[in-house]
């Protein structure tokens, strides 16, 4: 099993995204609708910067995918939209 990480984002932010998110459920690609998706993705972004170390790793690519297969494992692969 994979170690956890807990990310803390405001109220507001955590509205922004999950709009944002729950938009994407039906469409092929993530559309930013809005300034303030953007700024959360970006403050998300940095907060995961300041967490991971893998994306400064020489192996980044390999460790990314090596990690892509077990999310897709674990949790399967979405149903292909009709616009993909």
């Amino acid at each position: 099993m994979d170690e956890s990480l807990t990310l803390t984002i405001g109220k507001a932010e955590a509205l922004v995204l999950f709009d944002l998110l729950f938009g994407f459920r039906d469409e092929p690609h993530l559309s930013i609708r809005h300034d303030a998706e953007r700024v959360t993705l970006w403050m998300i972004e940095a907060c995961l910067e300041k967490m991971l170390a893998e994306p400064f790793s020489d192996e980044y690519q390999r460790i990314l995918e090596e990690a892509r297969e077990r999310v897709v494992t674990r949790w399967g692969s979405p149903p292909r939209s009709p616009h993909s």
